[in-house]
C-alpha cells in the first residue's frame, strides 16, 4: 500500500518487487491514495536463503584435506614397517 509521496517501487530499468497478486500482465498498480506503480514487477516469487547469518553458507566446515590424512596414512605405514624390519642387534 502507498499513500505517500516520492516512494520509489523499481530500480527505473528492469527490476521491481514481487507482488502475490501480480497476474504478469504490465506494469503493477500498487494500491493507496498515491497512485504508484511499479514499472518492473517479478512475476516469480524470488527464492531466499534459508540459513541465518551464524551458520556456514555451504554447510559445516570442511574436514582436513585428503593430503594430510594420505600422509598421516604414509608416515604411520612407515613406522610400522620399520618396527617390523630394523637392524637387530
Amino acid at each position: 500500500m502507498d499513500d505517500g509521496v516520492n516512494n520509489v517501487w523499481d530500480d527505473g530499468v528492469s527490476l521491481g518487487n514481487y507482488w502475490s497478486d501480480y497476474d504478469g500482465s504490465g506494469p503493477y498498480e500498487v494500491w493507496g491514495d498515491a497512485g504508484a506503480v511499479d514499472r518492473w514487477p517479478m512475476f516469480i516469487e524470488p527464492i531466499l536463503p534459508t540459513t541465518t547469518p551464524t551458520e556456514p553458507p555451504f554447510g559445516p566446515p570442511p574436514g582436513p584435506p585428503i593430503i594430510v590424512i594420505l600422509l598421516g596414512g604414509v608416515i604411520v605405514f612407515a613406522i610400522v614397517i620399520y618396527a617390523v624390519y630394523r637392524p637387530r642387534r
